[in-house]
């Protein structure tokens, strides 16, 4: 499936209510890591894209990914990275659906033309408040 910077924003926006813990939340995480496997990024950690954390564990989840670098042994990856929650009032698109689609553009990218390290993108699950800076 051909997907596009547009096209990424676009399907977050028309899931609005993306914050963490909603059915919208979960059905964006869905959605990012099928884009990863399309992508064929690398799992950062053993077998899947998914990390979760929070004091009850698995409460929320990011999504990383890496590209290759040119080289084996290069050190830890770059991070680029953003998130896929929202407020629950709005659609997102520039908190944070564009910045999303732009880590997915630059994965892509990178996979096609390796940088001399590797490149992780992360997206985190439950960036905005009350989880951000919170006890979580």
């Amino acid at each position: 499936m051909r997907h596009s910077l547009a096209g990424d924003v676009m399907w977050l926006c028309l899931h609005p209510n993306r914050a963490a813990g909603e059915k919208e939340h979960k059905e964006a995480r869905s959605y990012l890591l099928r884009r990863f496997a399309e992508l064929g990024l690398v799992p950062y950690v053993g077998e899947s894209y998914e990390l979760p954390y929070g004091e009850r564990h698995g409460r929320f989840v990011n999504v990383v990914g890496v590209a290759p670098g040119v080289a084996a042994g290069q050190g830890a990856p770059v991070l680029i990275g953003a998130h896929y929650d929202t407020c629950a009032t709005t659609p997102g698109a520039d908190d944070n659906a564009a910045a999303v689609a732009i880590a997915l553009e630059v994965a892509r990218r990178l996979l096609a033309a390796p940088a001399s390290r590797p490149v992780a993108a992360g997206l985190s699950g439950a960036e905005e408040p009350p989880y951000f800076l919170g006890s979580e």
